[in-house]
Formats: C-alpha cells, sequence, structure tokens
C-alpha cells in the first residue's frame, strides 16, 4: 500500500496531468522545462509532422479515427536525461495526450480511440500508474492499452510496484480495455472492426520476470486462434502487442545472440501464422522506440511500430480508417519545440545501447534508424475488402 505522502504526490501530478489533457496549460507551470542553454542545434533533425496535412482531410471520408501512442514511461519522480528523457516525460506525454484531445478542434475530426502498446510507466510504480490512470481518464474517449516489459513486475523491482495482475484491474473498462482476470482482451470498437490487444510481457510460468524479452504464452495463443475462429472475415481485425512481431534489424533476430534480439517477441511466428490464416493485415507495437511501417517480406502482414513518446523522435501517430473499410492513411504527429527535440537527441546519442549494432559509432545513423524513412511515418495501406464494414 502507498504511503500517505506518496498518494498525496501522485494525486497532485495526476490532477495536473488530467487539467493538461482538458486544456489547462498553466497546471504545467512548475514542472521541469528545457531551456535553451547549451543545447545543440536542430540541424539534420527531422521536425516536421503531419498536422497540417490532417487539417486538410475532409471529416466526412474517416470512418473512424484511432490515435496511437506508445512507450510514454511515465516517470513523476525521475530527472534522469538519457535515450528515455524521462525528466520530461510528464511534460511531453501531457502534450501528446492534449494534441489528441483537441484534435477535433485541430482538425474538424475527432479522435475515436487510443491505442497505447504498453510501457506506460518508468517500471510499474504505483504513483506513475496513478498519474497515467488519471490522464486517461480525463480523455473524451476510450483507450486500450497493453503491458510492456516496464508495466509488469521484474526481479530487479522492488515489491511494491505492479505485476500484470494490478495492471489488468486497474486498466479496465474505456481507461485500458480490459474486462475479465486474463491480460488479453479482443473488442469490436466499431461495427466491423476489432482490435485485440496480447501480453507479451509476462507469462504465467514467471519466466519472464529476469528479462526485457517477450513472449505470448501457449493458452493465450490457443485463445487468440479461437477468437480469430470466430470473428475472421466478419470483422477487420488489428493486434496491438508490446513487443515486434517482424525483425527491423539482423541483431533483431532471436539467432543474433545480441541483446537486440529481446526487442522482438520470442514465438512471433506463431502469432503471424494465425494471423495469415485469418486474414489479420495489421499489428500495432512499441518496445523498440523506432517509426516503422514494415510490411513482413513473405507474408501479407503489415507491423506498425510508434516511437516512444518519451525518446526521440517522440512522436504518436493518426490511423484514419476510411468509409470502405479498406484504406488506412497513416499519420505522424511530434513535438512542436524545436529546442526540446535538440535536447532528446542529444540525449539518445549519447546512450550507445541504442546505436544499431553494425554501426556503433555513428551519430547519424542512430537519428536515421530512429526516425526511419518518409514511409514510416506517413503512408497509406490497402487492408483486405471486408464488405461488412459498409
Amino acid at each position: 500500500m502507498m504511503e500517505r505522502r506518496e498518494f498525496l504526490w501522485s494525486l497532485l501530478w495526476g490532477v495536473a496531468a488530467g487539467a493538461v489533457c482538458v486544456g489547462g496549460e498553466e497546471a504545467w507551470g512548475q514542472t521541469t522545462r528545457p531551456t535553451g542553454r547549451g543545447l545543440p542545434s536542430t540541424e539534420g533533425l527531422a521536425l516536421a509532422d503531419d498536422l497540417q496535412a490532417l487539417m486538410q482531410v475532409d471529416p466526412k471520408k474517416v470512418r473512424y479515427r484511432i490515435g496511437v501512442m506508445t512507450d510514454p514511461h511515465f516517470a513523476l519522480r525521475d530527472q534522469s536525461l538519457d535515450f528515455k528523457a524521462l525528466r520530461f516525460a510528464p511534460w511531453i506525454v501531457g502534450h501528446h495526450l492534449r494534441t489528441l484531445h483537441q484534435m477535433g478542434r485541430l482538425t474538424g475530426r475527432k479522435v475515436d480511440l487510443l491505442l497505447l502498446p504498453g510501457d506506460m510507466t518508468r517500471d510499474s510504480e504505483p504513483w506513475n500508474h496513478a498519474a497515467m490512470l488519471r490522464m486517461l481518464k480525463a480523455l473524451p474517449f476510450p483507450t486500450l492499452v497493453v503491458p510492456g516489459n516496464h508495466d509488469v513486475q521484474k526481479v530487479w523491482m522492488p515489491k511494491e510496484n505492479w505485476g500484470v495482475r494490478e495492471v489488468v484491474a486497474a486498466y479496465r473498462g474505456r481507461i485500458g480495455g480490459y474486462d475479465s482476470a486474463l491480460p488479453y482482451y479482443a473488442h469490436e470498437v466499431t461495427s466491423g472492426l476489432m482490435v485485440i490487444g496480447l501480453n507479451s510481457s509476462d507469462t504465467p510460468d514467471g519466466t519472464l520476470r529476469d528479462t526485457w524479452n517477450g513472449r505470448v504464452d501457449d493458452a493465450q495463443v490457443a485463445w487468440l486462434k479461437q477468437t480469430l475462429q470466430r470473428h475472421a472475415g466478419k470483422k477487420q481485425i488489428f493486434l496491438m502487442i508490446h513487443h515486434t512481431l517482424i525483425p527491423h534489424h539482423p541483431a533483431n533476430r532471436e539467432d543474433s545472440g545480441h541483446l537486440w534480439r529481446n526487442f522482438h517477441t520470442d514465438n512471433a511466428d506463431a502469432i503471424l501464422k494465425l494471423m495469415v490464416d485469418y486474414q489479420v493485415p495489421l499489428v500495432l507495437t512499441g518496445h523498440h522506440h523506432i517509426q516503422r511501417v514494415q510490411k513482413h517480406p513473405a507474408w501479407p502482414v503489415t507491423e506498425i511500430v510508434t516511437s516512444g513518446a518519451c525518446s526521440y523522435p517522440s512522436q504518436i501517430r493518426i490511423l484514419d480508417l476510411d468509409a470502405s473499410g479498406q484504406l488506412l492513411q497513416i499519420y505522424s504527429l511530434g513535438l512542436p519545440w524545436p529546442i526540446l527535440i535538440a535536447q532528446i537527441a542529444q540525449a539518445a546519442r549519447q546512450d550507445t545501447f541504442w546505436y544499431p549494432p553494425d554501426k556503433p559509432n555513428d551519430p547519424k545513423a542512430l537519428i536515421a534508424f530512429l526516425h526511419g524513412q518518409p514511409s514510416d511515418r506517413r503512408t497509406l495501406l490497402k487492408l483486405p475488402n471486408m464488405r461488412i464494414l459498409r
């Protein structure tokens, strides 16, 4: 149980965070903000986003609009500034959620749903979960979450930090999506569109407690197969999971022997095979802190990885499903402050773990790898023809 002092602290920050979501910019007046002193140049950093393009979209042509934010690593008490710029996490996350909250005013078409593929908190601290829940509750649209490796109990965490059971108990209904004791679910979010949330961060046998690797346990795989058998061909289905299913670097492969293999789901092929068998075209992930829209080289599956909100390039996404249900337009939105972006990028450059293993001493290669290609930020996907969406 949290001490009274800890509870009051988290409540104070939760109220402030909620105020940001509903328009109270002044609520953050006392939080740490970046300054312009001694900051690196923004030269070479990609600062543009798709807000202008979104403002030109005809709202009547958007059947359903989904916001995506992943890996915020919300941290109220952490002043660290490395690859994960936790010092600025409350401010950055507040800005991203406020942007999604105000999307209707900005573009004429509101957000219908937020997807959050894990790592809501620094290390599953109760006060950080309390603040995140307070922010999600303040949003005018529902949120679906799945646990990340930083949202479940690990052997190196204090015992009072939450495990998957506490996450499932707290993130319920419109503030998370859980509706049973199971850490996975399937929801029809609008007529003909289903989102399935999977848990790759914790297993019943506890074998993931000492690693940040991911795996979907056998019982969950069996449940997924049964769920897809019931709904395939009747609904358009998207999956959401924390760990990636498609390798984005050779070091992601399980046989690479590199720590980067832990970004990838151990039994990804089992999930991908089910997606192919039952015409599931899309999976949304996080964990790798990169921007990618990656098609599988052999199978008709596309993975959307969204960069961590707490790290460069700190982008969120808007997914617009058109009236036919067959076209999905993907947009990316970043931070509007070049000074802050430059500081986050500089912190990333100093954290060598995140450098691509084949280019361990190349800062430009790091920034390019994190940001991806233009098509990783904005692109159009064609989905299988599901007439029931019409």
